[in-house]
């Protein structure tokens, strides 16, 4: 919930949208219809979820519905393949698509000047040597439903910047990212 928090108070801060920071990010199911109050979804590790067909289709009408998602935090093979499986069965006519740098979603707000980034310091063990590589899956119409960021974690230098030992430059950096998610979800 860290990482929710610090990137909630970085969009209230370089923003006038009404952001409740006294209150904890609220978790919801696919299924669950309280969901489509938000415009914006974090996924997290979804190498191991196992959703149900129910729960595929609610991830289909929420995006379809203009709802955006941002996939974070899985790594190696084994884990693309198990997302790569549910994102399959609920767009199965919309492509996985590598993004690179000139996407709107990488200029809505900041202007990302590089996708090369680290892993994040917590967890480079875990990623050892490979490089964050940035996908999306667009509608007919060229919107973005989902972002999703695999071999890397950004949440993670959220959760982290406020430990004195996080290195800054690359959680700046992070919050970038994420403020730019924020803002396309809002506005695509």
């Amino acid at each position: 919930p860290g990482a929710g928090r610090h990137l909630n108070k970085i969009i209230s801060e370089l923003s006038k949208l009404d952001i409740h920071l006294d209150v904890n990010e609220p978790i919801y199911g696919f299924t669950d219809p309280d969901l489509y109050k938000y415009p914006m979804a974090y996924l997290c590790e979804m190498g191991f979820m196992n959703l149900s067909d129910q729960e595929i289709a609610g991830m289909r009408e929420y995006c379809m519905r203009g709802g955006f998602i941002l996939a974070d935090d899985f790594r190696n093979q084994r884990e693309w393949a198990v997302f790569e499986m549910h994102v399959k069965k609920a767009f199965p006519e919309f492509p996985l698509k590598k993004l690179d740098i000139s996407h709107p979603v990488f200029n809505c707000f900041f202007s990302i000047k590089t996708l090369d980034i680290p892993a994040p310091y917590t967890t480079s063990a875990n990623y050892g040597s490979v490089a964050p590589e940035f996908w999306g899956i667009e509608d007919d119409k060229g919107r973005l439903l989902m972002v999703i960021n695999y071999n890397n974690d950004i949440s993670d230098f959220w959760q982290w910047s406020d430990d004195p030992f996080a290195p800054i430059e690359q959680t700046n950096e992070a919050y970038k990212f994420g403020v730019n998610y924020v803002m396309y979800a809002l506005t695509h």
